[in-house]
């Protein structure tokens, strides 16, 4: 199973009640309430085993995850780095599992729900 989990930073009790700045656009989002520097990354659960393991990082949320037919790829949107602060454009990313992952996208736009054919040679 693949999942997007937002990855939060430790925090201590006083974080709880202090006030907070909004220098960015996006400093909220539904079901997550402030960001914070919190970013989505995905994870591969192992069902029966319940272990898991994270297949991104950075500071980037990764969202909509689609599996390529046979199960050697996932297809995935990204955001865009920390210093777009004024849109909500996003790149699409194939990633081979246990390898690399590329950038198909050509820096412009806004990539949505993918999904991940099987090509040759790609």
């Amino acid at each position: 199973m693949l999942a997007d989990i937002t990855v939060k930073k430790e925090s201590d009790e006083s974080d709880r009640l202090q006030p907070f700045e909004v220098t960015e656009l996006q400093y909220k989002a539904d079901g997550r309430g402030l960001l914070k520097g919190e970013y989505s990354q995905l994870f591969l659960i192992h069902s029966e085993k319940g272990t898991q393991k994270q297949l991104t990082s950075g500071p980037f949320d990764h969202f909509d995850a689609a599996w390529s037919p046979n199960g050697d790829r996932i297809a995935y949107c990204r955001s865009r780095p920390a210093d777009d602060t004024v849109s909500y454009a996003s790149d699409l990313v194939i990633r081979q599992l246990g390898g690399e992952e590329k950038t198909v996208s050509n820096g412009t736009g806004a990539f949505t729900n993918p999904v991940c054919l099987q090509m040759a040679n790609t």
